[in-house]
Parts: structure tokens; C-alpha cells; sequence
């Protein structure tokens, strides 16, 4: 307990969850001003949403709130809540859950247990797990894919930014799936950032589905945050782009 209280990160044993990250804090802005745009974007309604690396699991509880006001009575949204540490989802994210439905919003509990799925280990566990359990009925992917990816603060190391990538290449729906990555632009003396994030991506090898289509990660820079003062953060959208040959 008392390393967690020194220490931001304390490698494979905890990643940070405790802590509200100032990127959660730009990808939830972003989501408060265009969210609904998202949500009706594309044209498959959004269903399937994860957060990577959730913490306090802010911007998922964002996408949730709007899920619950909109949700039908036939096809509800799910949002899975992923994060290394399984004290981080007891102790964090799931308080933050229930403020953030039941407790303001009055959500009905029941609604809010439909809607919600948590997960904790490393993220080769994850998706095994996805890939597992896809033909599952309470399952929060689609064929082991999501109509939406969140990830803020995820790409702080190379090893890290490699994993976000690939995460986003295994289980993002292709075309009309879209990936929000929040991140600074370096992490001085760890090595991630945006550059490693888009040279992970592009290194991932092309995914291969829909009859045999191949796809590949597009990275589009959305916002850059800069007031001169501190580290550049910069909100990423990813989509898995078909490639054409």
C-alpha cells in the first residue's frame, strides 16, 4: 500500500489506475462535446464499447451515461471497464460507476448491470478472453470486436504503446469502428508517446476479415493540447481502414 502511494507505476504489478490522468481528463472533454455526433455517426449504432486501462474509468462512464438515456428496450450497449488491477475496478472504478449512473443520474440498477462489464489482468489475458467468450449472449463484444475503443494514458512505454496498437487491430470493428487514444506526445524517460503509438500501428500486420478483406490501422491527429507550460497531450482517432491495393 504504501509503494502504491509513492509510486505513479510500479512495473507488472500496478499501472497507475489509482490516479485520474490528466489525458482521461482531454478525452473526456472531447466525448462531452461530441459524443452524440459519434454515437450517430456511423451507420451502425454504437453497441460495443471498452475502455483500455480504465482507472476511474471516467470517459467509459461518460459513453455509459449516454447509453443508459438512450439505450432501447431490444438492443442496450455494454461497456466493458478493462484495467491491469483487479483492486483498481473495486476500489475506483466501480464507485465511479455508481456515482456516475444510480447515485446522480437515477439510473435503475438493473439497467446499469446490463450495461456493464469489468475486466482486470494484463492485455494478452484480455483478448483471449474477448476471443473466448464472443459467442457468449452477455458477451460486450461483437465477434470479439467493439464499435468503440477508449484509451487514455495507455501508450506511456514502447512495450505499452505496442499493446494499445494491437489491442485496437485485434477487436475494433473495421470501417465504421472508431478508436479514441489520449496521449502526450512524450513520456520523457519511458519512451512512449504519439510517435511510438503511430509506429506500433503501423507495424501491426494487416487484419484479415469480411471474406478475406485486409485492413490496417489509420491514425488521424483529432486535438493537440498545449499551453505552453507542461508536456503536449494529443487525442488520437483510430479506425481500421480497408487497404486497397
Amino acid at each position: 500500500e504504501d509503494d502504491l502511494q509513492q509510486s505513479d507505476i510500479i512495473p507488472g504489478e500496478y499501472e497507475g489506475g489509482l490516479k485520474v490522468w490528466e489525458c482521461s481528463l482531454d478525452l473526456c472533454r472531447y466525448l462531452l462535446k461530441h459524443l452524440d455526433t459519434i454515437m450517430t455517426a456511423t451507420t451502425q449504432p454504437i453497441h460495443y464499447v471498452a475502455e483500455l486501462g480504465c482507472g476511474h474509468g471516467l470517459p467509459g462512464c461518460l459513453v455509459l451515461q449516454h447509453a443508459l438515456k438512450n439505450n432501447n428496450k431490444t438492443k442496450k450497449t455494454k461497456v466493458l471497464f478493462t484495467d491491469f488491477n483487479d483492486f483498481v475496478l473495486r476500489d475506483v472504478t466501480i464507485p465511479n460507476i455508481w456515482l456516475n449512473t444510480t447515485s446522480m443520474h437515477h439510473f435503475p440498477v438493473d439497467d446499469v448491470a446490463q450495461s456493464v462489464v469489468l475486466g482486470a489482468g494484463d492485455w494478452n489475458q484480455l483478448s483471449d478472453a474477448i476471443l473466448r467468450h464472443q459467442n457468449d449472449n452477455n458477451c460486450a463484444a461483437k465477434n470479439s470486436r467493439f464499435d468503440m475503443l477508449l484509451a487514455a494514458e495507455t501508450t506511456y512505454t514502447r512495450e505499452t504503446a505496442q499493446a494499445t496498437a494491437q489491442l485496437m487491430a485485434r477487436h475494433l470493428i473495421p470501417t465504421n469502428g472508431v478508436g479514441l487514444v489520449a496521449t502526450k506526445r512524450y513520456y520523457f524517460g519511458c519512451g512512449g508517446g504519439t510517435e511510438a503509438f503511430r509506429e506500433a500501428a503501423a507495424s501491426q500486420e494487416n487484419v484479415i476479415v469480411d471474406n478475406n478483406r485486409s485492413y490496417k490501422l489509420d491514425i488521424s491527429l483529432v486535438e493537440v493540447y498545449d499551453n505552453g507550460a507542461g508536456n503536449i497531450r494529443e487525442l488520437l482517432k483510430v479506425v481500421l481502414k480497408e487497404v486497397v491495393e
